[in-house]
């Protein structure tokens, strides 16, 4: 033990706690009034609170523009102050283990200075509420991207919380929109358990990933908020409601910088810099489990992932086809027009998932080509299938899509999902013969035919069936259809094919390909539709969206 640990033992020695409290709580507000001292200067904030790319919360200003400037690097100056603090930290620490304050500052310090193990091992001595230990252990976790313990970790916490302080940790009121807010906000805390399990089951950014780090990253924040709730801040204004939400829905600054005189957004004019590009994942309804957009803009949380510096939404065809009870699920994608996929090894993933509350089917391969297909079969009728590609540290890419619940009536009749591909001189005659033509994506090239293929289920041997196809296109912009009612551009007509046949029944499955001269189509958004009906039984229908698209 250092000096200052003596002379701080002695104190205790005396009863004089709360000196050892008062002195560590000074040097944790000199340490940030030395670090606003030093900071660089850098870019201000606007000038007002722009809706149209900010956020305004109480006494703050939230924007993202998605320029993600880099601030510039810390000055060495504040990493030797930083351990100074810490050296007191330690100190009051090791003749007050039980003190949450000092506890969390410690873990708080040692990972903003990029020690995460020392952190863990900080958390380790906690002697707080045991609560409040784990939820540390948890943040140091997640700050050396161990999710799975830190998921973990933080499992524990939320076990051991009093109940209002886990209400509190646990509540998305902030973090949802809409009508999915007030239903939220209608139920208990109690009630919210299921929603909850669902909105963060959506809510992970990929499912092939151990541990869910969206909901780490979450309950991270909570701790952090707790830590900055008695302590000074660069921010100098004091803890508030508004500060929380704003820890809560964006995060705290991993960076930050100093605004020329004159320009700040507080009287200190101190802006915090969070990682960036951040995007959003929580669904904004729980009904559609494969709504996958995480575009920024307007969003009420952003969270960036450490492992992929870009998130990006991919562009696949994933289509499901039953095998007795079972699911099979063709994804196949193409990111070879992808500058961020380029010269790099890519792993790719295709998770199949029945619930949140379910084990996931996962079809994993650690090296794989810029285009290719993966193929995974669950044993039972899967609801959710993610493709997942990455290239880490830089880039992320998934897709995902719902599938529809099955009827309980076996022999009703129904249809597969529709598979594109490019058809060869001779049309095969069941998946495994399409398989190597299928489209890695939805674009079709202009002037091209077009393969569809699709299966039908609960049709009879030799029961005659009625089929038709469609191609419509979908809703032109407005641009394009006043100059069609101007007749300056003519709109595209749909094709429609009817016919009656007795499709070839094997184990339930009635397999059929068809190829569509689609070369007449200008470049657009059209949807394929495939309906067949059989007499005396309710018909089936499927359908699928493609993109014509310039050779």
């Amino acid at each position: 033990m250092n000096s200052l640990g003596v002379v701080l033992l002695a104190m205790v020695a005396q009863g004089d706690s709360q000196a050892v409290l008062r002195r560590a709580q000074r040097a944790q507000a000199e340490f940030e009034l030395s670090r606003w001292a030093r900071l660089p200067s850098g870019r201000g904030h606007p000038a007002r609170c722009d809706p149209r790319r900010g956020v305004h919360i109480g006494r703050f200003c939230y924007w993202n523009d998605g320029s993600a400037v880099a601030p510039p690097p810390e000055p060495s100056a504040i990493g030797v102050s930083r351990r100074r603090l810490l050296q007191v930290l330690d100190s009051a620490a090791a003749v007050l283990p039980g003190d949450d304050w000092i506890a969390g500052q410690r873990v708080r310090y040692f990972v903003e200075g990029g020690q995460p193990q020392a952190a863990l091992t900080a958390s380790r001595d906690c002697r707080a509420d045991i609560w409040w230990c784990e939820a540390l252990a948890g943040f140091a976790l997640h700050a050396a991207g161990d999710t799975p313990a830190a998921d973990s970790a933080y499992g524990a916490a939320l076990r051991d919380m009093p109940r209002d302080e886990r209400c509190r940790w646990s509540d998305l009121s902030l973090l949802v929109t809409g009508r999915l807010r007030e239903r939220y906000r209608r139920q208990t805390c109690e009630q919210r358990a299921t929603l909850e399990a669902r909105l963060w089951w959506l809510a992970q950014p990929l499912l092939a990933r151990p541990g869910n780090d969206r909901r780490v990253e979450h309950y991270a924040r909570q701790t952090m908020a707790r830590m900055v709730e008695r302590a000074r801040t660069l921010f100098a204004l004091g803890f508030g409601a508004d500060l929380r939400e704003l820890i809560v829905r964006y995060g705290w600054p991993i960076a930050w910088v100093r605004e020329p005189a004159g320009a700040g957004m507080s009287e200190r004019g101190v802006v915090g810099h969070d990682r960036e590009p951040a995007y959003h994942f929580l669904p904004d309804d729980t009904a559609d489990a494969g709504a996958g957009q995480i575009e920024a803009q307007g969003s009420a949380e952003l969270y960036a992932p450490a492992y992929a510096a870009v998130f990006v939404t991919l562009d696949p065809q994933i289509v499901a086809f039953r095998r007795g009870d079972s699911t099979l699920v063709v994804a196949a994608y193409d990111v070879r027009a992808d500058t961020l996929f380029h010269s790099r090894r890519l792993a790719a993933a295709l998770v199949l998932a029945r619930a949140e509350t379910d084990s996931m089917v996962v079809e994993r391969r650690a090296v794989v080509e810029p285009n290719g297909i993966l193929i995974a079969v669950a044993p039972w009728p899967a609801r959710l299938a993610s493709l997942e590609v990455t290239t880490e540290p830089r880039a992320a890419g998934r897709a995902r899509v719902a599938f529809a619940a099955r009827a309980p009536d076996a022999q009703r009749l129904a249809l597969s999902d529709l598979l594109v591909f490019d058809p060869p001189d001779s049309l095969p005659g069941d998946l495994a013969g399409v398989l190597p033509h299928v489209l890695r994506t939805t674009a079709v090239p202009r002037g091209a035919s077009l393969g569809l293929y699709w299966e039908v289920y609960g049709l009879a041997p030799g029961e005659p069936a009625a089929v038709s196809v469609s191609v419509q296109p979908l809703r032109s912009s407005v641009l394009k259809r006043v100059a069609e009612s101007f007749g300056l551009a003519t709109p595209a007509p749909p094709l429609e094919l009817r016919w009656e046949e007795r499709m070839h029944v094997q184990s339930g499955v009635a397999p059929r390909a068809l190829e569509i001269d689609v070369s007449t189509l200008p470049p657009g958004r059209y949807r394929l539709g495939v309906a067949v009906a059989a007499a005396g039984r309710d018909p089936a229908a499927a359908r699928r969206e493609i993109r014509v698209v310039q050779r």
